[in-house]
């Protein structure tokens, strides 16, 4: 038998062990390595994706377990962001609070990554048809780094995609700050992506600073119009 093989059976057994109660330590501590020594490599995340698919109750707690302890490094890097965009979808409610909770303590960094931002896009996928909670906790993290964010080609990004998911309730954080800074926001190379947006969105409030501020913007690099 190979060893790929017995490895597969043992999983499997484990899992089994862990469903019924009768689950042995020592196993699932090998479990738990297994999957610290997949995450961070390209082979590894591809593995535990497709594990993801099959094995919806045991294995999205374990690497919920292990990304809770390294959920900046994780999220940031090139192959364990893809787990993460995958675990989420998968998560209870509970999960999930656990997970944003995680993300929220270095939300700045990871969404203005490049392979963070892509994990904070699936979760607002996810949350937005989601437990109100989950959906508050996410949307405040938003609004306590939104002045880091709003000129971040990924955080523009972000606050583009908030805009188009959530209610406009929701989301009006973003519109108090652009209303409050709409110069400097208008005028930045990713600030004005996110003023289109909300144009595009029919915002009431965003033509009046549009008309105000018209001579000087015709003669900026990065136009609204």
């Amino acid at each position: 038998m190979t060893p790929m093989i017995c490895s597969n059976l043992i999983n499997l057994s484990s899992y089994f062990n862990i469903l019924i109660g009768r689950f042995d330590l020592g196993m699932l501590n090998f479990m738990i390595g297994n999957v610290r020594g997949k995450l961070l490599t390209h082979l590894g995340s591809i593995e535990l994706q497709n594990q993801l698919e099959e094995d919806h109750i045991i294995l999205p707690s374990i690497i919920l377990q292990e990304v809770e302890e390294n959920t900046t490094m994780i999220c940031l890097d090139i192959y364990g962001n893809y787990v993460c965009q995958k675990l989420v979808s998968l998560l209870s409610t509970r999960q999930l609070i656990r997970f944003i909770e995680s993300v929220s303590m270095n939300f700045e960094m990871i969404a203005t990554s490049i392979p963070g931002s892509c994990v904070i896009s699936s979760l607002m996928e996810v949350v937005v048809n989601d437990d109100d909670w989950c959906k508050i906790i996410l949307l405040k993290a938003f609004e306590e780094s939104i002045c880091r964010l709003i000129c971040d080609p990924q955080g523009s990004h972000l606050l583009q995609l908030a805009i188009n998911l959530f209610e406009r309730e929701e989301v009006k954080f973003i519109h108090k700050t652009v209303e409050e800074n709409f110069f400097i926001i208008s005028t930045d190379r990713f600030g004005c992506c996110l003023i289109k947006k909300i144009i595009e969105k029919g915002e009431d409030f965003i033509y009046p600073l549009v008309l105000d501020n018209l001579m000087t913007l015709s003669n900026v690099k990065h136009k609204i119009l």
